[in-house]
């Protein structure tokens, strides 16, 4: 009988143990470590740039006529990332011709294909210009 008490305080103490070290150490949400893992394989997580572009952090695929929320996290980050002339876009949530234009400005200088449809690719180059690697090309 001593010996199970014994053993069953051990584990209570060391689930107390565990649970102190939990709270102490910051453990990244499930989301947090999927952006995490993204990062180091070479994947840009969704980005919303702080204080800069945070209509929302979805990346759907868009193209000419689209229009709502996503365009304008787009227009916002062509603004941030994109020199175009000296007229930035309207962030009006209207995919339209001076959108598509940027966007093809954009997937030439990743080096990617220039049509004008914003799919995986193109985010991942427009998050990584807008977050600071920018286009050398201008």
């Amino acid at each position: 009988m001593l010996s199970f008490f014994g053993n069953r305080r051990f584990l209570m103490a060391t689930v107390a143990a565990a649970a102190v070290i939990s709270a102490i150490v910051s453990i990244p949400s499930t989301a947090a470590a999927s952006d995490m893992h993204a990062a180091s394989v070479g994947i840009h997580p969704q980005v919303i740039i702080p204080g800069v572009c945070t209509y929302t952090s979805t990346e759907p695929e868009l193209s000419y006529g689209n229009t709502g929320t996503a365009v304008k996290q787009l227009q916002c980050e062509l603004n941030t990332a994109w020199a175009h002339g000296s007229q930035p876009l309207a962030i009006d949530g209207v995919f339209g011709d001076l959108t598509r234009n940027t966007v093809e400005e954009m997937q030439a200088c990743a080096g990617i294909a220039q049509d004008g449809i914003v799919g995986p690719i193109s985010w991942r180059s427009l998050d990584a210009f807008a977050t600071g690697v920018g286009c050398t090309q201008a």
